[in-house]
């Protein structure tokens, strides 16, 4: 996920890499789509979240709740979520 924006693209990247270390596959892409869009959220340039920890937790809680793997939703949830740390 390298530069300064993320997409659906380099989200189902992650998701692939993840796959294939643990077995699992892509159960839903319209769920890879809806996370790529809760990694950098801002509404007029403004960011949606008041904080990286909110912010986490919220991309952690949408992974398990889309499921968009049949398995390690978990393990994408913590990646995102190191993405986001990585990058505020």
């Amino acid at each position: 996920m390298a530069g300064c924006g993320v997409d659906a693209e380099d989200v189902l990247s992650l998701a692939d890499a993840i796959c294939s270390h643990t077995g699992s596959s892509v159960r839903s892409l319209g769920a890879l789509v809806a996370l790529s869009a809760l990694v950098k959220p801002h509404i007029a340039g403004i960011p949606v979240f008041a904080s990286v920890a909110d912010h986490c937790e919220y991309v952690r809680s949408a992974c398990l709740a889309l499921e968009p793997l049949n398995g390690s939703n978990e393990i994408l949830g913590h990646a995102l979520c190191s993405y986001i740390v990585d990058r505020s």
